[in-house]
């Protein structure tokens, strides 16, 4: 395994480790697939809203990126920045940073933060981590904001975070396929 991966999927294990032991601690269990944790997940009307709203979301927020990338210079200079910063990416890398990513974020802000914080001070803090100092990144930000709020909604509504984890997991891994076809082009 690549160096690379390896810095990501420590940093993701961390980061779910600490979601994952908040939550418990806080006597709120893994609402990952039901919000109780006592129904079995196949019969959770939750898991179903859950995740048919992660994928409308993921579907809606591909679409608007897509046409914004094309229309707006902010959303072109953050694909065209993501793609010189990360270089080329093979398929692993992208279903490693995918998978490691949208469970630990999920995990750590909607399933143990948001409960204790709140969804808007959650999306916040969301948003800011997206963070970086550089001109082209400063769309991604508001944008990490905006979708903290989306993401917390859906896990606010059906108190399932598989909604959630499936349409960050969607967003990413095709954001990344485009940034990855971007930094080919490049190279």
């Amino acid at each position: 395994m690549p160096n690379r991966e390896r810095t990501v999927l420590l940093i993701y294990t961390l980061l779910a480790a600490v979601g994952i032991a908040w939550s418990g601690f806080a006597g709120r269990g893994l609402p990952v697939l039901s919000p109780t944790n006592s129904e079995s997940f196949i019969e959770s009307p939750a898991l179903l809203l859950s995740l048919g709203a992660g994928v409308l979301l993921a579907g809606l927020s591909l679409a608007f990126t897509a046409v914004a990338r094309r229309h707006w210079v902010r959303f072109q200079r953050l694909h065209e920045a993501f793609a010189k910063a990360l270089g080329p990416l093979s398929q692993r890398e992208i279903i490693v940073l995918t998978l490691s990513s949208s469970i630990a974020e999920e995990l750590f802000f909607r399933v143990a933060m948001q409960p204790a914080i709140g969804l808007w001070p959650t999306a916040l803090i969301f948003g800011a981590v997206h963070f970086i100092p550089h001109p082209d990144f400063r769309i991604w930000t508001p944008w990490a904001f905006v979708m903290g709020v989306l993401f917390g909604g859906i896990f606010e509504i059906t108190g399932v975070a598989a909604g959630p984890i499936l349409a960050h997991a969607l967003i990413n891994y095709y954001g990344l396929r485009g940034i990855a076809s971007q930094s080919n082009r490049d190279n």
